[in-house]
């Protein structure tokens, strides 16, 4: 090996802190300072069997004492391998890596997987360009082992009633966590195990639960730890044996717990053992009044004949399991009570129970004491108390009564009724009667009436009245009778309506009704009656014609007559001219056209009647009379003959049925039948504009300053010579 590190190791010195200082170089170059400070072993091995693996610590510096360069590696090779290649991995073949970020003073940990390091060893430290440094007689110091105390009971004589704890002491000199492990042992046997993986120094407790162990049973605590290097133990405590428990007893108590003096009086409890050991000859004592009753001692009954109204009673227990007694116990007082009074089942005084009615229930209260007292009714409706009645008593054997407002309840409803008998000092037992179902209420009906109250043959008579059900059902199967002139009318059976059409001026109609809510029907009632009347006649189809009529024509008043009871019509007819009624015409039909004139407004009004009534008057559209075209006639040219020397004249006669003048009556001339616009509305045309042989004639539209009449042609005549 030294031939294989010439000029490598520079220097070799020990710090007078013990620690080594390696000073390394390359032909005579100083590269890396390495400081070893400590090697410690990282598991436990006895010493003829060395470690198989170490931790070594130091610092890497330069040679000029600052931090070795960021990326720097270093590989620490076995000597007694060949192998010296830098790697970044651990393996088992005693390779060592570590990787130096240069960030400062870096520890760097080397671990060796061989049994070579033991004591003074030779450490091989590779240096960057593949040489090798050798440093001998490293010193490496083993890790301390923990220690592990003696696991100690916390009782020394338990009882099946109670858990144990076991406690042992864990310390590390490096203070490395450890894992302490109890083993709970009963009678030899394991029964529990419980690890703590991260104890720290000091104390560790583990509990076993009563739930596994008996009385007689022999318990101990059995520990192992390790610094998971060094493992520790077992170590075991003392052997507790389990002791007998205690017996206790509790819930002291009385049968009955509201004793008479009639009562046998019965004193009970409850006796536990947490070994299961049954009652062995408890000691009990009575005491009344605070005294001991020594004659009684460990009886458990007291006998009535003892027993007095008003005594104290009172008694204690010290249990026993036969073995040993436990801790005295003492019950609460009773005091002896008279005897309570009786009362017997209430009964309804009524098995048919409706809604609008009171129901009442009677009891009998007795007293074997001759105590008077009284009875406490309670009313239940579905299940429920919804009053209490307290009934004094005078005497031994009153029959008492109590009673339940109808308000309270409904149909359908569940009622019973419960009795308690009261002495003043005790109460009898609850007695409860019979269950009373409500029945059903019938409805009632009201205010039958026919609407309307004066009805004719055009409106359908409907009936009306007011419904009520006590027990708020709804209508349903009500009877109806129609009846006419005091006779039923089967056909309308059950029918809120009759139809118009089925009655008669002068009828007398009722009706008569058993209101029903499914279940019940009221008493037949029945409605006043009512007297069909005259039903008033109708006019329709008020007119006049013609509808734009003329001064030539007459005016005609027009209707269609209807009556529901095929009365005749007694009509009233009027007439009016621009609003004002024309008297001289009342109850005419016609108008002259002599009594009209243009633009007059005429309208006309039928009152329908029948005789025994006018229905509603009905009015015609209104019309205006129209304008009268006038009339033009007999045109013709004078002369008839006329020469080219002769003047034209156009004649004919007007006439106008209104009266009107004539106005803008339209001429035209025509020769040889082509008009001649410029002699347009000329009566003459001057002979200057006649030829010989010429034809002329001419045509006149009568006006009257409103209207053209029509338009009539004269004969044509020839110019002569």
């Amino acid at each position: 090996m030294a031939s294989l590190l010439p000029g490598l190791l520079c220097r070799l010195s020990y710090g007078v802190d013990g620690t080594m200082r390696i000073e390394v170089g390359c032909n005579g170059k100083q590269l890396l300072l390495l400081v070893i400070i400590s090697i410690f072993a990282a598991i436990y091995v006895s010493s003829d069997n060395p470690p198989s693996q170490y931790n070594i610590e130091g610092f890497v510096f330069d040679a000029d004492g600052s931090a070795a360069a960021t990326g720097t590696n270093l590989s620490l090779v076995n000597i007694n391998r060949s192998q010296n290649t830098s790697t970044f991995t651990l393996n088992a073949g005693g390779r060592y890596s570590v990787i130096i970020d240069g960030s400062g003073s870096e520890i760097i940990v080397i671990t060796a997987f061989n049994e070579t390091h033991v004591g003074k060893k030779t450490i091989a430290l590779p240096q960057p360009d593949g040489g090798i440094t050798v440093v001998g007689d490293a010193n490496i110091s083993l890790n301390d082992q923990p220690s592990l105390g003696i696991p100690a009971l916390n009782d020394t004589s338990p009882t099946t009633n109670a858990d144990i704890r076991a406690t042992a002491s864990y310390s590390d000199q490096e203070n490395d966590a450890g894992s302490v492990q109890f083993v709970w042992l009963i009678n030899g046997t394991i029964v529990f195990s419980e690890t703590f993986s991260n104890a720290g120094n000091g104390d560790v407790l583990s509990v076993l639960s009563s739930s596994n162990f008996s009385r007689g049973d022999r318990i101990k605590a059995r520990v192992n730890s390790t610094d998971a290097f060094y493992p520790q133990g077992p170590k075991e405590s003392a052997e507790a044996a389990v002791e007998n428990s205690a017996p206790r007893a509790s819930n002291l108590r009385f049968f009955p717990e509201s004793p008479t003096s009639v009562d046998d009086l019965n004193g009970l409890y409850d006796f536990q053992d947490e070994d299961g050991d049954k009652d062995g000859q408890s000691e009990i004592k009575w005491f009344k009044n605070g005294i001991e009753q020594q004659a009684l001692e460990n009886s458990s009954i007291v006998n009535s004949s003892n027993l007095a109204i008003d005594d104290k009673w009172s008694f204690s227990v010290r249990p026993a399991d036969g073995d040993i007694f436990g801790s005295l116990a003492s019950s609460p007082n009773v005091t002896i009570n008279n005897q309570p009074p009786n009362v017997t089942i209430p009964l309804f005084n009524d098995t048919d129970v409706r809604t609008e009615e009171d129901v009442s229930a009677s009891a009998v209260f007795s007293d074997n004491d001759g105590n008077q007292g009284n009875i406490i009714f309670q009313w239940l409706v579905n299940k429920v108390n919804i009053k209490n009645e307290t009934v004094e008593c005078c005497a031994n054997g009153t029959n008492l009564t109590a009673a339940l407002e109808g308000t309270l309840f409904d149909k359908n409803n569940e009622i019973e009724v419960k009795v308690i008998a009261n002495d003043g000092s005790s109460s009898s037992p609850e007695k409860t009667s019979e269950t009373a179902v409500v029945g059903n209420t019938p409805p009632r009906s009201s205010d039958l009436t026919i609407n309307p109250a004066w009805p004719n043959t055009t409106v359908s008579l409907l009936l009306l009245y007011t419904f009520f059900d006590i027990d708020g059902d709804l209508e349903l199967n009500s009877h109806i009778r129609w009846l006419k002139n005091g006779i039923e009318q089967a056909a309308l059976a059950n029918q809120t309506s009759v139809p118009g059409s089925l009655t008669t001026k002068g009828d007398l109609w009722s009706f008569g009704l058993k209101a029903g809510d499914g279940e019940s029907l009221d008493i037949e009632r029945f409605s006043l009656n009512v007297t069909i009347n005259n039903s008033l006649p109708r006019a329709q189809s008020v007119s006049i014609s013609p509808s734009s009529p003329k001064t030539t024509n007459n005016l005609v008043g027009s209707f269609s007559f209807s009556d529901p009871d095929g009365d005749s019509s007694k009509s009233d007819f009027r007439w009016f001219k621009n609003d004002i009624e024309q008297s001289s015409l009342r109850n005419k039909t016609t108008v002259s056209a002599s009594l009209t004139k243009k633009s007059e407004r005429w309208r006309f009004e039928v009152k329908p009647g029948d005789g025994d009534g006018y229905g509603r008057p009905v009015n015609s559209s209104q019309v205006t009379v129209q304008n009268t075209v006038p009339v033009a006639a007999s045109p013709k040219i004078s002369p008839t003959k006329p020469g080219d020397k002769n003047d034209l004249k156009a004649t004919y006669s007007y006439s106008d049925a209104d009266g009107d003048k004539e106005k803008g009556s339209r001429i035209y001339w025509y020769k040889n039948s082509k008009r001649q616009s410029s002699l347009t509305d000329k009566k003459t045309v001057d002979d200057k504009l006649t030829k010989v042989g010429e034809k002329w004639y001419f045509t006149i539209t009568p006006k009257d300053g409103t209207s053209f009449g029509t338009i009539k042609t004269s004969s044509k005549v020839t110019i002569l010579k």
